[in-house]
């Protein structure tokens, strides 16, 4: 993510909160909830279980498989 700002990183936490997702009645973006339950596996590596944009889990799910990423085009969506 470019330019992290606090504002940006307490966001991040309260899209990965479980607790307060639920008590707001929202869903974390698609690639968060993923993140949120690949975690949950013991065998999951840390960069898979903290991606928090599709940029981050596309590089996290590369170096994962030992395979570097080749200009990977993903959508400025993030």
């Amino acid at each position: 993510m470019k330019g992290k700002t606090p504002q940006s990183e307490y966001v991040i936490e309260v899209l990965r909160d479980g607790r307060v997702l639920k008590e707001a009645h929202i869903l974390p973006p698609q690639v968060t909830e993923v993140s949120l339950i690949l975690g949950r596996e013991a065998a999951c590596p840390a960069a898979v279980a903290e991606a928090n944009t599709v940029a981050q889990m596309v590089t996290a799910v590369a170096q994962a498989c030992d395979r570097e990423v080749e200009d990977v085009e993903v959508e400025a969506i993030d």
